[in-house]
């Protein structure tokens, strides 16, 4: 199987978003990191969308936590910023990355898709 299938990413995503989860997921980070990438390279649409949306729970869950692994996670999103029907999803998840992940964030994001815009101003 590819990456995270969606009855265990659903699952990921409601334990990150349980109160204190952060606390919980971070001993976890380098483990979480591969199968969330391999999600994210997926063929099949679903399950990319799956990984986004755990990315967007994890990011919630560990906020600035996240920001030495971006580099990882970053490499397939330019790839599915070019897809019509994945675009707002990959935006979506860049504005929370950003968000939680601040300057930092922006900026690890910027060096690999020049053309996006900060929420920040």
């Amino acid at each position: 199987s590819s990456g995270i299938n969606a009855e265990y990413g659903e699952a990921f995503v409601e334990l990150c978003e349980l109160p204190g989860s952060g606390d919980k997921v971070l001993p976890l980070l380098t483990r979480l990191m591969p199968p969330l990438k391999q999600a994210l390279m997926s063929q099949d649409k679903e399950v990319v969308k799956g990984g986004f949306r755990a990315t967007q729970a994890l990011s919630n869950s560990i906020k600035s936590h996240l920001n030495p692994h971006l580099k990882l996670l970053l490499a397939p999103f330019s790839k599915w910023m070019n897809n019509a029907t994945m675009k707002d999803t990959v935006l979506a998840t860049l504005h929370i990355l950003e968000d939680n992940g601040h300057k930092e964030a922006y900026q690890q994001i910027k060096k690999k898709i020049p053309t996006y815009s900060s929420i920040c101003g």
